[in-house]
């Protein structure tokens, strides 16, 4: 087997396609990218000698692709090639919920005509049970999310400003409304009398969500937003620069985290839900909650974040030693070397020596 297929929507951001690509490539394979917006004769022309198929945020598609993807998948089946789908989410981020439907009965469908699944995470095997059954659950192979060390030209300076007057809590990465952006901005009004400066870094792929987010933070002193692109270069230099990352994610979607991931490479900490990738660590080390509802999730939010404001006034380094430990967990748990023996299981269970 030389040849593996990528099925992703194009990104010229997304860092966790191109490192498993370039694991792939380091493992002997030739990665054959193919994207949705190739036809159905492009995708089986490029995929003659190709064995098998992984596929990436399907469940973020719409009802254009769906009908296109379900004829692609057919095909693809009668060929005898694998389809090995990611799990990285539960379901569809935005949209209606007529469309969140479809996208959970398409996803449903992907998962179980698959000859595998693909888990990024220990504890979503939960979830993909309670979505496509025991049989699909019973069938996935643990293939951790790259780590972020020495992915990147130049190691960040050592920031752990003991002298700053200010905690610096962040939040970057795609700023997208299931990131629930709105809840740090009232979270900022709760925290006003702190000494708390709440930094929002990074790009909105939606032009009106947006102006929405500018027109409330412009009214908040303690709310630094910069609302640009980030080139991967200048990733951990921005990450470096905060005392805590918030990732308060909509968890009836959101599943694993890269920026979890991106903390810990570079000594952070996060204030999340308990979410699968933020639960392959000691919870200890991290600033955890549960919720079920909107006000439930600003309380149990509004928590953490005092109890891990008064951990960092008490002491600094102590905090940040925490980071320390995350880092080097990241560093063993999630090491290109763990990644390529994920793959390694997978392509061995799959394609049996003869």
């Amino acid at each position: 087997m030389k040849k593996i297929g990528f099925y992703s929507f194009r990104s010229d951001s997304n860092s966790f396609i191109a490192t498993q690509k370039s694991l792939l490539q380091k493992m002997g394979y030739q990665v054959v990218e193919l994207y949705p917006d190739h036809s159905v004769k492009t995708v089986l022309r490029r995929t003659r000698e190709t064995p098998l198929i992984f596929f990436h945020w399907l469940e973020n598609g719409n009802s254009k692709h769906y009908f296109q993807w379900l004829f692609l998948l057919f095909v693809l089946r009668l060929r005898g090639i694998k389809l090995v789908p990611f799990f990285h989410n539960k379901g569809l981020h935005n949209g209606s919920e007529a469309k969140k439907l479809v996208a959970l009965i398409f996803y449903r469908f992907l998962l179980r005509i698959s000859a595998a699944t693909v888990l990024l995470s220990q504890s979503s095997k939960q979830y993909l049970q309670l979505l496509a059954g025991k049989k699909v659950a019973d069938r996935v192979f643990y293939i951790p999310h790259s780590n972020y060390i020495n992915d990147y030209p130049l190691d960040p300076p050592d920031t752990v400003n003991r002298s700053r007057d200010k905690m610096r809590v962040l939040h970057t990465g795609l700023l997208k409304p299931y990131k629930n952006l709105e809840i740090i901005l009232a979270l900022s009004k709760q925290f006003a009398w702190a000494d708390i400066e709440f930094v929002i870094h990074g790009y909105f792929s939606n032009p009106k969500y947006r102006e929405n987010i500018e027109s409330q933070a412009a009214e908040l002193p303690n709310v630094q937003l910069i609302p640009e692109y980030i080139p991967e270069e200048q990733l951990p230099w921005v990450v470096s620069g905060a005392d805590l990352l918030l990732l308060p994610y909509n968890v009836e979607s959101a599943m694993n985290s890269g920026v979890a991931i991106l903390a810990f490479s570079n000594r952070k900490r996060v204030l999340a839900p308990a979410i699968s990738t933020v639960l392959e660590y000691p919870e200890d080390l991290n600033y955890l909650y549960r919720y079920s509802t909107p006000q439930q999730h600003l309380e149990q939010l509004s928590e953490q974040l005092l109890k891990a404001y008064t951990e960092w006034n008490q002491d600094r380094v102590a905090f940040a030693e925490k980071g320390d430990i995350l880092y080097h967990l990241v560093e063993i748990q999630n090491s290109p070397e763990k990644v390529i023996a994920g793959y390694t299981q997978l392509f061995q269970s799959l394609f049996p020596p003869k």
